[in-house]
């Protein structure tokens, strides 16, 4: 609550408080290499900030002085310690690192503060027993330590400081990072836990659609249908996304709860940062005492700064974070629909550029178009069940077919999160749809007309969006 109450207060000066963060980070890594080379030393402003260090991603702010890296504390991008790498997705399918420090700790821990201070304002039937937190990614494939860093950690309590670390593990019914090799395994052991507790007042996960795969393991478990509320009489609040491609099951979602149980949307919290928390009164504000945050306005590709941004625009986050990223551009557009005293509250309206979240997955264009290799076809994205078909042309014998799939599927699974959707049941196996010879180009003109274009302009996407050419598609 100490925390809560600075939030809040920062919330009433947001420049001032996103001054003090950016001084902060920079003061503590101007020593660093990565400081160095783009003279944090001579940083007293945000201006000066933007003119040093240019706005990257992964491949151009990061990467570069991660190959560098030799040892945990040899300062490439952080003077602190790197405790572990997390796994994130990258536009090329590749898992992309994002380093972990007790710097960065203290930022999620303080946004983590916010959001159960306004919650326990909004909603106090909520700590009124255990809860379930699916905090850590389940079944990641394993990744070799990077200059004696592991990638990945044993304890979900490790994204927080030992106070925080050691009241959560007394609140939650389970700790999600125990090590299982299986989906069964894995559901297995959540299942023997949350029927365990009878007195479950809040559960927190990623995805609904994981929430839905909870839902229907307990009913294959116990044999009959339910509700939570009836299950869980004391269960008051259900944090999941529930913006942009999660919307589409939060009816689903709410008729498995039951009677009394609330929705909360999550804020935008990500591998790399956290933007927003939820907080009562509207949409998740952002976390103004976390990291510093920059936002390119996409009307006028101007960068903003948080006291500058104007309802109803729409903007994509650059992090800045004690955990060793810099202007690193994230891929999240956000919508500001207000504010809370002067901080903005954002709604997330999705990735930039063209890709697909149907359960986390984070899928993008530059992704499939790897994955297929020259294979005339495109994905579309389906929705019950969720996964995605295979749309192509000319692909011989029914073993030639099933080979294309395979093949494909494996290439898509070097993206980290879809190989955890698809282990976990979120995605169903990719199928194959066949299409009749010169189908594609067909559909190249149809597309055209569709986004009022010429033929000769249309260039037909290989990863379309759920519902968008449903339509257009032969039947299967």
């Amino acid at each position: 609550m100490p925390e809560h109450e600075r939030f809040r207060s920062a919330c009433t000066k947001p420049e001032r408080a996103q001054s003090d963060r950016l001084k902060a980070i920079v003061r503590a890594n101007s020593g660093t290499a990565f400081g160095q080379a783009h003279e944090f030393s001579g940083i007293r402003t945000p201006t000066d900030f933007a003119d040093r260090v240019p706005v990257g991603d992964h491949a151009t702010n990061v990467q570069p002085w991660l190959d560098r890296m030799g040892s945990p504390e040899d300062g490439q991008l952080t003077k602190k310690t790197v405790r572990f790498f997390e796994q994130t997705s990258g536009t090329t399918g590749a898992a992309k690192l994002i380093p972990f420090t007790t710097a960065l700790r203290s930022e999620i821990s303080r946004a983590v503060a916010a959001w159960m201070g306004g919650l326990s304002l909004e909603s106090p039937a909520a700590f009124s027993g255990p809860a379930y937190w699916a905090i850590s990614p389940p079944l990641m494939k394993p990744h070799p330590p990077l200059a004696g860093v592991p990638v990945g950690h044993l304890e979900d309590t490790a994204y927080f400081p030992p106070r925080g670390a050691r009241a959560l593990s007394d609140w939650l019914v389970m700790d999600q990072a125990v090590q299982t090799e299986t989906a069964d395994v894995f559901y297995g052991h959540t299942l023997d836990r949350l029927l365990a507790c009878l007195d479950l007042s809040f559960v927190s996960v990623w995805s609904p659609t994981f929430f839905l795969n909870l839902d229907r393991c307990i009913r294959e478990r116990l044999g009959h249908d339910f509700t939570w509320s009836g299950l869980w009489p004391g269960l008051a609040l259900l944090s999941c996304w529930t913006d942009a491609q999660s919307g589409q099951w939060m009816d689903e979602v709410g008729e498995r709860l039951g009677s009394g149980v609330k929705i909360q949307g999550k804020g935008l919290m990500a591998t790399e940062g956290v933007t927003s928390v939820p907080y009562p009164g509207g949409s998740p504000v952002l976390a103004i005492r976390s990291h510093f945050y920059e936002f390119l306005d996409q009307e006028t590709e101007e960068v903003r700064l948080a006291h500058e941004l104007a309802t109803g625009s729409r903007y994509e986050v650059v992090l800045t974070t004690g955990g060793g990223l810099y202007r690193y551009i994230t891929g999240d557009l956000v919508e500001v629909t207000g504010h809370l005293d002067r901080a903005p509250r954002l709604h997330f309206v999705g990735r930039t550029g063209r890709s697909v979240d149907l359960v986390g997955e984070k899928l993008s264009e530059p992704q499939v178009i790897k994955a297929l290799a020259g294979t005339r076809g495109f994905l579309v994205p389906r929705t019950k069940p969720s996964g995605y078909l295979l749309c192509v042309e000319s692909t011989g014998t029914q073993t030639e077919g099933d080979e294309l799939a395979t093949r494909t599927e494996v290439a898509l699974s070097a993206n980290p999160y879809y190989a955890q959707a698809c282990r976990l049941g979120q995605l169903s196996p990719l199928v194959l749809h066949r299409l009749p010879d010169g189908f594609t180009a067909n559909l190249g003109r149809k597309w055209a007309a569709r986004q009022d274009l010429r033929d000769s302009e249309v260039k037909l996407p290989v990863l379309f969006q759920p519902g968008e050419v449903d339509d257009l598609l032969p039947e299967r």
